[in-house]
């Protein structure tokens, strides 16, 4: 079952549109009281409704003879913000749903206007996780959310940075790739470096800043007041990425969710991914430079691939690699298990 949105109309996707009995809609997904949704059509497509409320996020309660089940849209409604997403619902431990509302990965804060912070504000954010460089967040500060506190805590990713680098400096860093392709000996190094965003995503996993920089985001989880956090970098990629498996891997998701959550990116980046090529082909129209700048923002499967990788080769498997690397004894897990996922009350 999927929430997708046209505009301000709802389209709930279902094998058995049918079964649905019931839809209320609530601000809150587990201690709000539920609303009915009013009228609704049901089509080949799912079943479709108006947004009751545009301008604050909504969580939906799916009743069936057989269940209750608790949805929203994975992708949060901003208009300034093409990536931020909630972690609610991929089903952990003892097939509980990670609770919605409380883990969200995101792009950078800088665009956002009044309707976007008053949409976070609205949603009780507490704290946000800022992994980007010195000179990203100089170049875009985060436009400030009331009542939150933030986390600087920067896993010292150059690659991901050179990616996120800005109209500004286009120019002259597409003047240099397109100089450096003019020779054969040029090329064969950019060739190497399509490897650098694989090789990233290993020193994500292995290099001691990352690891400082993941060990101190999971430390907010001891406390719960301090969610719900958005933790976001330039792109919500790779350093975002990361970050959010390490959340859901604690909860007991599986690989196989983690890698589609993480994939996610590509689909909802396509228009902002477009976008920056257009800007890059105002300085180039040589294929062999365009197509290196966009592997530098592309996400691929093969990337995540590779982090799992480097941990089995450091620790044999994610939960030994948890417990060595980042602090994660069987007894915390346990501890956020509880805390974090949906109760058989909860779903």
């Amino acid at each position: 079952m999927e929430l997708i949105r046209k505009n301000n109309q709802m389209i709930l996707c279902s094998q058995n549109v049918e079964a649905i009995e019931e839809i209320g809609f609530s601000t809150h997904p587990y201690n709000g009281r539920w609303q009915a949704i009013g009228q609704s059509t049901r089509t080949n497509e799912g079943l479709i409704f108006e947004d009751p409320m545009p301008k604050q996020r909504l969580y939906y309660q799916v009743i069936t003879q057989d269940s209750k089940q608790i949805i929203a849209e994975r992708r949060v409604n901003l208009v300034h913000s093409f990536n931020m997403r909630d972690l609610g619902g991929y089903l952990g431990v003892d097939n509980r749903p990670v609770k919605w509302s409380l883990f969200f990965r995101s792009d950078d804060l800088s665009s956002l206007d009044t309707r976007d912070r008053c949409y976070l504000e609205e949603m009780g954010i507490r704290s946000i996780v800022d992994y980007r460089s010195e000179g990203e967040k100089e170049k875009h500060p985060n436009q400030l959310i009331s009542n939150t506190q933030t986390y600087e805590f920067s896993p010292n990713a150059k690659v991901a940075a050179l990616a996120s680098s800005t109209l500004k400096d286009d120019q002259e860093k597409v003047a240099q790739l397109v100089s450096l392709a003019a020779s054969s000996k040029g090329r064969e190094e950019l060739v190497e470096r399509l490897d650098e965003m694989a090789q990233q995503m290993e020193d994500l996993v292995a290099e001691p800043y990352a690891i400082t920089a993941y060990r101190e985001m999971l430390q907010l989880l001891e406390v719960p007041e301090r969610l719900p956090m958005i933790q976001h970098c330039r792109g919500g990629k790779d350093r975002t990425g990361w970050g959010a498996a390490l959340i859901l891997f604690i909860l007991g998701v599986s690989e196989e969710a983690i890698m589609e959550d993480y994939l996610y990116t590509k689909k909802v980046n396509t228009l902002r991914n477009q976008k920056r090529m257009a800007e890059y082909q105002q300085y180039t129209d040589d294929s062999f430079v365009l197509d290196y700048l966009y592997s530098l923002m592309d996400t691929k499967e093969s990337y995540f691939i590779r982090a799992l990788d480097k941990v089995k080769e450091l620790s044999g498997d994610i939960d030994t690699y948890l417990t060595e690397y980042l602090g994660i004894t069987e007894k915390k897990k346990q501890v956020y298990q509880q805390l974090y996922l949906a109760s058989e009350g909860e779903k």
